[in-house]
């Protein structure tokens, strides 16, 4: 069983210090809600040290753990429930100038309110939703060099009370929606989002997710996570279509494609014109990393929960280096015939300005894939009728992975080999920091080790055989520095 909540949330865990696995201790912030409970905010600790190449967490990622624990939610922001999409969850907005909190929260908690700018997002472990999975994925993407810019996530407990007036808030928007549809339709089905606020409705009054949701001392538990804003559906990578069939729609899809293919990038790309190729190879890198990241975490819901920023890459005093970009995918026909910027990749309508401005330094844009709903993962349920299914590993998607970031493969079989040689000490810090149970982490099923364990195998076996190549390596491509990645670490 896992270890008391309270000790986990309230208290700095004494952890074991590995001999070339080190883990930092977390670090906790206190707030009171207006029934003077204290609730807690917990940055976890970090799995970082030297077995990595790279510091792991920039100054940026320190920053946003300390805005995220240093939020009041009964104070300077907006706080709302979820309506939309699968699952539950608390949204904290900035409220607008001139508009106080109560009257925010009476007026602008519908759904996709124009006035809501969400910063965060709060979200528990019901229905696909599992606390343990984001916190994981955070933690994760930075130990193995960032990949996906999965959003900053840390451990918070709410007062049960405050957070039930949340819950009643979202029945009572959500009930009404519903009853006008069933005028409209008398067999109108009920929206899954009810359906699972409902769920949370009943555990507040002791339904058996209690034990998933609430500390021993009563207090609600999820995970916090930066709401990242300016971002768009990455569709290409999963197209579109039936939400059952999406797994296996990803595999027919030519960024998998690419991915999956013998080919040199260049090949792929048509030649070794910059223009072409960078965006081709970021791209196919993201894809590669996705997988192997939702192989390790079993991540159930991935498809059709991808998301991009557009970059810009350029040359400035001698060096590469890259921007963000206010440019907007061109989709249907007219905003295609209004497109500035056209690629084999893409098509985008660039701010003139910006366009005019990067034109002038022969920049490449890109997209950057944004890997920012992660809760739909790690759980392992202990009753094998009930286990969460790890989608990748049942399409064998890494199995015929072909290329891969150098250095992404090289971090990734550091961390593997140094857990597997310091596993208690390992097993301590996800239990403890992570939120995960014993049986997530290990033992049957698609559990942490055995996701990594098998990973290991089939990236080792595939480099070696000549089939993974080790090629999607963004400065080698730019500079023309080669840097020899071997299979063996």
């Amino acid at each position: 069983m896992k270890k008391s909540l309270v000790s986990i949330l309230l208290s700095v865990s004494a952890m074991a210090q590995a001999q070339s696995l080190e883990f930092t201790q977390g670090q906790k912030l206190s707030h009171q809600s207006p029934r003077g409970v204290v609730e807690i905010c917990r940055i976890p600790g970090k799995m970082a040290g030297s077995i990595l190449d790279q510091s792991n967490f920039s100054k940026k990622d320190l920053e946003k753990e300390a805005e995220l624990c240093g939020m009041n939610f009964y104070q300077t922001v907006g706080v709302c429930p979820k309506l939309n999409s699968t699952n539950p969850g608390t949204l904290v907005s900035a409220i607008p100038a001139g508009m106080d909190k109560a009257n925010f929260e009476a007026k602008h908690c519908g759904n996709d309110d124009p006035q809501q700018k969400i910063q965060m997002k709060f979200k528990q472990s019901t229905s696909c939703s599992y606390a343990a999975s984001g916190l994981a994925a955070y933690q994760l993407s930075r130990a193995l060099g960032g990949i996906g810019n999965v959003p900053v996530t840390v451990v918070r407990t709410m007062d049960k009370q405050e957070h039930l007036k949340i819950t009643n808030k979202a029945l009572g928007i959500l009930n009404a929606e519903y009853e006008r549809s069933l005028r409209r339709d008398a067999k109108a089905a009920k929206p899954l989002i009810l359906r699972t606020w409902e769920t949370l409705a009943n555990a507040h009054n002791g339904n058996p997710l209690s034990g998933k949701l609430f500390s021993v001392d009563g207090q609600l538990y999820g995970a916090l996570s930066e709401n990242p804003r300016g971002e768009d559906k990455y569709t290409e990578i999963g197209g579109v279509g039936a939400y059952e069939t999406r797994y296996q729609r990803f595999l027919q899809q030519e960024p998998f494609k690419r991915v999956a293919s013998p080919a040199t990038v260049e090949q792929l790309a048509g030649g070794a014109d910059l223009q072409k190729v960078l965006p081709m190879l970021i791209q196919m890198q993201d894809v590669s990393e996705m997988i192997l990241m939702d192989t390790l975490l079993a991540q159930a819901d991935r498809i059709g929960n991808i998301h991009f920023k557009f970059r810009w890459h350029f040359q400035e005093n001698g060096k590469w280096t890259d921007a963000k970009s206010e440019a907007v995918r061109a989709v249907t026909a007219n905003e295609r015939a209004k497109a500035n910027y056209k690629s084999s990749m893409f098509q985008a309508i660039v701010p003139a300005a910006e366009l005019a401005a990067m034109k002038a330094k022969s920049a490449i844009l890109v997209k950057e894939m944004m890997l920012k709903d992660n809760d739909c993962g790690v759980e392992v349920n202990p009753d094998k009728s009930k286990r969460r299914k790890n989608m990748m590993r049942s399409i064998s998607a890494l199995e015929s992975v072909r290329h891969m970031s150098g250095k992404t493969y090289t971090n990734f079989m550091k961390l593997a080999q140094a857990i597997e040689a310091n596993q208690e000490a390992a097993k301590n810090y996800f239990m403890s920091e992570l939120l995960y149970r014993d049986y997530d982490f290990q033992g049957d099923g698609s559990t942490f080790m055995n996701n990594l364990v098998h990973a290991k195998q089939v990236l080792l076996n595939n480099c070696r055989s000549g089939q993974l190549k080790l090629d999607l390596n963004k400065k080698e491509i730019l500079t023309g520095e080669k840097t020899n990645f071997s299979c063996e670490i």
